[in-house]
């Protein structure tokens, strides 16, 4: 049976500890991925191997989620209304 799933997860800090340890465990899940970072090559680096050795569909944002619009921008781009 596939595990694709059409939830998507939202991961802050994906380069490193907690926030690339969800990220990986989203990604077995089959969760579509929005992972935010500052760091763009620690995070180009953890998206090319999700990509590759679990095949989960992401996009990755290198900026940091502190910033108020960039927070609004990914919750309104990314989270169905619903839940907004």
């Amino acid at each position: 049976m596939d595990n694709q799933t059409n939830k998507t997860a939202l991961v802050t800090g994906a380069s490193s500890g907690i926030g690339y340890e969800l990220a990986k465990i989203f990604a077995e899940k089959k969760y579509n991925l929005v992972l935010v970072a500052r760091s763009e090559d620690e995070l180009k680096i953890i998206a090319q191997d999700l990509r590759q050795n679990i095949r989960s569909t992401l996009k990755s944002l290198a900026k940091t989620y502190s910033n108020p619009v960039l927070r609004k921008n990914c919750i309104m781009k990314y989270t169905p209304k619903a839940y907004r």
